[in-house]
């Protein structure tokens, strides 16, 4: 007997990318004896457990969710599906997270995600990266069933940009286009830090969104300001933003939202693909810190991805040790007289390198208004400008 209402068959890709096969009905596979292993063991340990066991217990963890996708992975289904899965980690969204905790929630979940397998294909990129995290495209998921999910939660987003200098002038499109196509219907807050406040334009905001601005010092170099993003947001984060928030996104300011972003972001830690690298093959073109000496060192025969520092987040604990571990390195850098070469963002990936984000996202999440768009890149969903860097920036540069 299958689970009630959760009783209609799907049709998946099988992980070889061969036509089209059938596959048993969500409900089929939840009463068919297979349950998921409740805690934070390894991935792949799957226990036998009843509907009645799976319907009374705690809810899984996102390690469980993990644990349901390698058994989905190692017996036959569509990889497709899996990572569809596996992205779904809103069911462990944090412990500071006002969430209905209810195991019928996730048959629910799984059962939506079921005819996302059959609308939702594409076999141009790769949905999963190499230790087996979603890698978000347009067309790998289903706007309107993973925002519904992530709402139920309530979580609350926190998006941290710096304006200093010039940048002020970036503000208000960055915003308005913001409450057009960022996580519309959530609970946010725009931390800005800047060292013009009175330059911070009044926007019109849905209820719930609002704008906090936290006052910093000018800079008279652009790669201070830069590296100052992660003193700031250090503190800021320890003493206020930690509780006001469940989400962080650290995000750059000259910027603009062309399309949704939405719960499908969300992670304990998401990182963005950098467009200029996303398609190299080989590790030895990304620009990482090649000193020895920078505590951002990453030898040549070692990386997965070269990840943008102008979009990331992840829950606010998790942000919080990434941006103080920038910081602190940077830090450290400064007393050896060595500034990593692309600043925080060589911090950035060699923190990601050691610690692999539960999420990456395509350069759909953050393009070049220089840059032609792809084929791959179906949607842009935010875009750097055009600037004049000698302009707006204290000491010119690229």
């Amino acid at each position: 007997m299958g689970v009630p209402g959760y009783t209609a068959s799907f049709t998946f890709l099988n992980k070889k990318k061969h036509p089209a096969v059938g596959c048993p009905s969500i409900g089929a596979f939840f009463s068919g004896n297979i349950g998921v292993l409740h805690g934070e063991s390894g991935h792949g340990t799957v226990t036998p457990a009843s509907y009645h066991e799976l319907k009374t217990g705690a809810i899984p963890s996102i390690a469980s969710w993990h644990n349901l996708y390698w058994y989905c992975m190692s017996s036959g289904f569509c990889m497709q599906w899996c990572a569809s899965v596996i992205s779904m980690s809103a069911i462990d969204p944090g412990p500071s997270c006002s969430m209905n905790k209810s195991i019928l929630e996730c048959v629910t979940l799984t059962s939506m995600l079921g005819s996302w397998g059959l609308h939702r294909r594409r076999m141009d990129v790769n949905p999963v990266t190499n230790w087996n995290a979603p890698l978000v495209w347009e067309g790998t998921f289903d706007p309107v069933v993973i925002d519904s999910i992530y709402k139920r939660m309530d979580p609350r987003i926190a998006v941290i940009v710096f304006a200093v200098g010039k940048y002020t002038r970036f503000l208000k499109g960055f915003l308005e286009s913001g409450e057009k196509h960022f996580m519309v219907d959530f609970k946010l807050t725009y931390y800005i830090f800047t060292d013009h406040v009175d330059e911070v334009p009044k926007i019109d905001q849905a209820m719930g969104r609002k704008i906090t601005i936290l006052p910093v010092p000018s800079a008279t170099r652009w790669q201070d300001v830069v590296l100052g993003r992660m003193k700031y947001a250090t503190i800021a984060i320890d003493q206020q933003i930690r509780n006001q928030s469940d989400y962080i996104f650290m995000m750059d300011i000259d910027s603009l939202f062309h399309g949704r972003v939405g719960a499908e972001s969300l992670s304990r830690m998401s990182a963005v693909l950098h467009r200029g690298y996303y398609k190299d093959e080989t590790r030895k073109k990304f620009p990482y810190e090649r000193r020895p000496q920078s505590q951002a060192y990453i030898p040549m025969d070692e990386g997965d991805y070269y990840y943008s520092a102008a979009v990331w987040g992840g829950y606010l604990e998790d942000m919080y040790k990434l941006v103080r571990y920038c910081y602190e390195q940077s830090e450290i850098d400064s007393k050896n007289n060595i500034e990593a070469v692309w600043q925080e963002e060589s911090h950035l990936n060699k923190y990601l390198l050691h610690n692999k984000p539960t999420k990456v996202l395509s350069p759909e999440y953050l393009w070049s208004d220089y840059d032609r768009k792809p084929e791959d890149i179906k949607v842009v969903r935010i875009s750097q400008l055009v600037k004049n860097y000698a302009e707006v920036r204290p000491n010119g540069g690229h």
